[in-house]
């Protein structure tokens, strides 16, 4: 097959071209563009805002979906009753040569690969596709962490572990999602929106209710003491440094988990206190460029939302 000078000049023109934020991968590309987008110019949403609303629309829709894959085979099938009974994770795991004779639960085997597809697109958009935030770092860790965790819990077959671990995580961003749309809705058609406002408030303090409950109290209770306590003390395994890896990393998205609740206790002083007065997200750099390249408004404590005085559309 053979190429003519103008097709050949046409294929170099586009290999030249360069990647920007707005070439989304195809799948999300096509999603944003024909529902979410102009759902939100029908709504009268501000330009600025327009991209990051099709933006939430795709990660709370998929954060919704695996959640409830989560609830079903964790909590509703009835099948496992590990999140009650933490130490049970462990139950049926294979110590010896013989680990990979018997495959997994499938239920536990289809949420793994729906998990593992989506942290993967999830840390790729991170870094390219989606609005630049100044918690990017932490976020890059928290999904390399995430990964790293969905990994080596397959190959080692404690697979009832990273399904805890998936449960657990999924709900508090489907709440930032939602908080982080009526945000973008709050001013339609150059008009503030009074409910769109309040659902913001409302969306938010059940995203802060979540972290505390699902990250700060679940996950140690139910992990970290699976990883640590029941696995030496009840189980009694005498080869502890093949936790080490693992425990490590749990370890380190509880101190993630902190230091973002943190910053969510700063933001709600400061709405208590009434110091500040519209709720929004300050993570988000102008135009979608890095943090580094837009001054102070994107701070260090800038993770998650702030109210700030009221803003003209």
């Amino acid at each position: 097959m053979f190429l003519t000078v103008s097709s050949t000049y046409q294929l170099e023109a586009e290999s030249d071209k360069k990647f920007t934020r707005d070439d989304r991968p195809a799948l999300q590309g096509q999603v944003e563009t024909l529902m979410s987008r102009a759902w939100a110019k029908r709504c009268g949403v501000q330009s600025a805002d327009t991209a990051k609303v099709s933006e939430s629309v795709w990660k709370g829709t998929m954060h919704g979906l695996l959640w409830l894959s989560s609830l079903y085979v964790v909590i509703l099938s009835g099948k496992h009753s590990f999140f009650h009974r933490p130490c049970q994770v462990w139950d049926g795991i294979v110590w010896n040569k013989n680990l990979y004779l018997d495959p997994p639960a499938f239920d536990l085997q289809l949420i793994y690969a729906l998990q593992l597809a989506h942290y993967l697109h999830t840390a790729y958009a991170t870094l390219f596709v989606d609005t630049w935030r100044s918690d990017w770092i932490a976020l890059i860790v928290h999904h390399v962490v995430t990964l790293s965790l969905i990994s080596l819990s397959f190959i080692r077959r404690f697979l009832p572990m990273g399904a805890l671990v998936l449960f657990i995580h999924d709900i508090s961003d489907v709440l930032l999602e939602f908080t982080k749309l009526n945000v973008y809705f709050k001013w339609r058609h150059g008009k503030p929106s009074m409910i769109n406002k309040y659902l913001s408030d409302i969306g938010f303090l059940l995203f802060a209710l979540s972290w505390l409950v699902f990250r700060l109290y679940w996950f140690p209770m139910k992990l970290l003491l699976a990883g640590n306590w029941c696995i030496f003390l009840e189980v009694g395994c005498v080869r502890p440094w093949e936790f080490l890896s693992f425990n490590s990393l749990m370890w380190i998205l509880q101190f993630l988990h902190i230091y973002w609740f943190w910053l969510i206790l700063q933001l709600l002083y400061k709405i208590l206190t009434g110091r500040l007065s519209e709720l929004e997200d300050i993570r988000e750099s102008p135009n979608g460029r890095s943090p580094a390249a837009n001054g102070p408004r994107c701070s260090p404590e800038s993770n998650g939302f702030v109210k700030q005085n009221d803003r003209a559309p």
